[in-house]
């Protein structure tokens, strides 16, 4: 079985957005977030690491569009790297 699919997550620092990413990463899926609220990504960012998935997580501004694509292009590279890794395990556990 193949693991959760990594999900990106705006607006993660506080109410809708943290408690999002805390299901999804007690699901098992590992997150990139972000939040312009630096405390509040701290916040959740603690809150998933007892779930043990991987994070990604930056402060970002969603009203500036740089910032906003650059956080898209590192998550994607951070999501990128982390698929290759998990489809590796798994294919060494398939045909292993």
């Amino acid at each position: 079985m193949l693991p959760p699919s990594p999900n990106v997550i705006f607006g993660t620092g506080h109410r809708i957005g943290q408690e999002i990413a805390s299901v999804v990463g007690a699901n098992g899926s590992d997150v990139a977030i972000c939040n312009i609220n630096e405390e509040g990504l701290a916040v959740t960012s603690k809150l998933l690491k007892v779930t043990e998935v991987n994070i990604f997580s930056k402060v970002v501004n969603i009203f500036n569009e740089g910032e906003i694509v650059d956080f898209v292009r590192a998550a994607a590279d951070f999501m990128e790297f982390l698929f290759s890794a998990h489809l590796m395990n798994w294919l060494i556990k398939v045909l292993f």
